[in-house]
Protein backbone atom coordinates (compact mmCIF):
# COMPACT_ATOMS: atom_id res chain seq x y z
CA UNK A 1 0.00 0.00 0.00
CA UNK A 2 1.44 3.37 -1.02
CA UNK A 3 0.34 5.25 2.10
CA UNK A 4 1.91 2.64 4.39
CA UNK A 5 5.22 2.91 2.56
CA UNK A 6 5.11 6.70 2.77
CA UNK A 7 4.35 6.59 6.51
CA UNK A 8 7.31 4.24 7.10
CA UNK A 9 9.59 6.55 5.12
CA UNK A 10 8.49 9.68 6.98
CA UNK A 11 8.67 7.95 10.36
CA UNK A 12 12.25 6.85 9.59
CA UNK A 13 13.25 10.51 9.16
CA UNK A 14 11.09 11.80 12.04
CA UNK A 15 10.75 8.99 14.59
CA UNK A 16 9.21 11.38 17.13
CA UNK A 17 6.45 12.31 14.68
CA UNK A 18 2.72 11.83 15.01
CA UNK A 19 0.63 10.25 12.28
CA UNK A 20 -3.00 11.36 11.93
CA UNK A 21 -5.60 9.91 9.61
CA UNK A 22 -8.04 12.72 8.84
CA UNK A 23 -11.69 11.69 9.00
CA UNK A 24 -14.79 13.69 8.12
CA UNK A 25 -16.71 13.82 11.40
CA UNK A 26 -20.11 13.87 9.72
CA UNK A 27 -19.61 11.01 7.25
CA UNK A 28 -16.79 8.95 8.75
CA UNK A 29 -15.00 9.16 5.40
CA UNK A 30 -11.20 9.12 5.45
CA UNK A 31 -10.25 12.38 3.76
CA UNK A 32 -6.53 12.68 4.29
CA UNK A 33 -3.37 12.17 6.25
CA UNK A 34 -1.18 14.39 8.39
CA UNK A 35 2.27 13.74 9.84
CA UNK A 36 3.72 16.24 12.32
CA UNK A 37 7.00 16.12 14.25
CA UNK A 38 7.18 18.02 17.54
CA UNK A 39 10.86 18.92 17.63
CA UNK A 40 12.63 20.90 20.38
CA UNK A 41 12.80 24.11 18.29
CA UNK A 42 9.82 23.74 15.96
CA UNK A 43 6.67 21.93 14.95
CA UNK A 44 7.47 20.36 11.58
CA UNK A 45 4.58 19.76 9.20
CA UNK A 46 6.18 16.81 7.45
CA UNK A 47 3.29 15.69 5.30
CA UNK A 48 -0.31 16.59 4.62
CA UNK A 49 -2.46 15.00 1.95
CA UNK A 50 -6.14 15.36 1.19
CA UNK A 51 -8.12 13.19 -1.20
CA UNK A 52 -8.69 15.03 -4.46
CA UNK A 53 -12.49 15.02 -4.19
CA UNK A 54 -12.34 16.96 -0.89
CA UNK A 55 -9.74 19.59 -1.80
CA UNK A 56 -10.89 23.20 -1.85
CA UNK A 57 -13.41 22.75 0.98
CA UNK A 58 -11.27 24.41 3.64
CA UNK A 59 -10.38 21.17 5.38
CA UNK A 60 -6.63 21.62 4.92
CA UNK A 61 -6.93 25.20 6.18
CA UNK A 62 -8.74 23.97 9.29
CA UNK A 63 -6.17 21.25 10.00
CA UNK A 64 -3.19 23.58 9.52
CA UNK A 65 -4.88 26.33 11.56
CA UNK A 66 -5.18 23.85 14.43
CA UNK A 67 -1.50 23.02 14.10
CA UNK A 68 -0.63 26.73 14.12
CA UNK A 69 -2.65 27.20 17.33
CA UNK A 70 -0.80 24.28 18.94
CA UNK A 71 2.55 25.78 17.91
CA UNK A 72 1.54 29.23 19.16
CA UNK A 73 0.73 27.77 22.60
CA UNK A 74 4.15 26.07 22.64
CA UNK A 75 5.91 29.23 21.41
CA UNK A 76 7.35 27.39 18.42
CA UNK A 77 7.37 28.13 14.70
CA UNK A 78 5.80 25.71 12.24
CA UNK A 79 8.15 24.73 9.45
CA UNK A 80 7.59 22.73 6.29
CA UNK A 81 8.94 22.01 2.84
CA UNK A 82 6.79 22.23 -0.28
CA UNK A 83 7.47 21.31 -3.89
CA UNK A 84 7.94 24.49 -5.95
CA UNK A 85 5.45 23.15 -8.51
CA UNK A 86 2.71 22.55 -5.93
CA UNK A 87 1.12 25.94 -6.55
CA UNK A 88 -2.12 25.19 -4.69
CA UNK A 89 -0.27 24.20 -1.50
CA UNK A 90 2.07 27.17 -1.82
CA UNK A 91 -0.91 29.56 -2.11
CA UNK A 92 -2.50 27.95 0.95
CA UNK A 93 0.66 28.26 3.06
CA UNK A 94 1.21 31.87 2.02
CA UNK A 95 -2.42 32.72 2.79
CA UNK A 96 -1.98 31.20 6.27
CA UNK A 97 1.02 33.42 6.93
CA UNK A 98 3.95 31.16 6.08
CA UNK A 99 6.92 32.73 4.37
CA UNK A 100 9.64 31.22 2.23
CA UNK A 101 12.89 31.20 4.20
CA UNK A 102 15.13 28.98 2.02
CA UNK A 103 15.01 26.39 -0.69
CA UNK A 104 16.29 25.32 -4.05
CA UNK A 105 14.91 24.67 -7.52
CA UNK A 106 12.83 21.74 -6.22
CA UNK A 107 11.50 22.71 -2.78
CA UNK A 108 10.71 25.81 -0.77
CA UNK A 109 11.45 25.77 2.96
CA UNK A 110 8.72 27.73 4.71
CA UNK A 111 7.93 28.81 8.24
CA UNK A 112 5.26 30.56 10.26
CA UNK A 113 6.44 32.04 13.53
CA UNK A 114 4.06 32.24 16.48
CA UNK A 115 2.13 35.51 16.65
Amino acid sequence: MQVSARIRSVRANFPQGRNHILVDGSTGETIGWLFVADLPEELRLVEIAMIASRRGEGLGTAVISGLLAEAREAGKPVRLAVDVLNHAALRLYLRLGFRIVAGDEARHQMEKRPD
